[in-house]
């Protein structure tokens, strides 16, 4: 091997182990978000009491989308920290990917004045131009 060639390939090791950290750091913030979600539960229902009905369907459906993120983004983390990437788990770190850009794009188009539908969005779009170099 070449010299150029042992460079290139540390190059190319070192942008995949960045990527690695930011796919990581981007998987914990799925995880606080979708934690965030959880526990704004009771508050958001108390504040927002006359615009949002109080029902089982809607208590569950708001509680289930964080613990839905909760989870997409433990899986992310833990398939990254595990360091086995088999074709099978790549598809599943893309898929989990996926589900987050659909997560945001939905969270913005119901609801529009919500910061955090705007983050859900840049975090998966984030996500999507970080799998890009992976």
């Amino acid at each position: 091997m070449t010299t150029t060639m042992k460079s290139s390939i540390i190059q190319s090791q070192y942008v995949l182990m960045k990527t690695q950290a930011k796919l990581k750091i981007a998987a914990i913030l799925v995880i606080l978000l979708g934690s965030i979600h959880v526990c704004a539960t009771p508050v958001i229902f108390g504040l927002f009491d006359t615009y949002i009905k109080l029902d089982l369907t809607s208590v569950y459906m708001f509680v289930m989308t964080g613990v839905g993120l909760i989870f997409v983004g433990w899986l992310q983390y833990y398939i990254l920290k595990s360091g086995n990437y088999s074709i099978v788990l790549l598809r599943i770190i893309e898929t989990s990917v996926l589900y987050n850009v659909i997560s945001g794009i939905g969270a913005v188009a119901t609801m529009w004045n919500n910061p955090f539908a705007y983050i859900g969005l840049f975090i998966g779009f984030y996500e999507v131009v970080l799998l890009r170099y992976y």
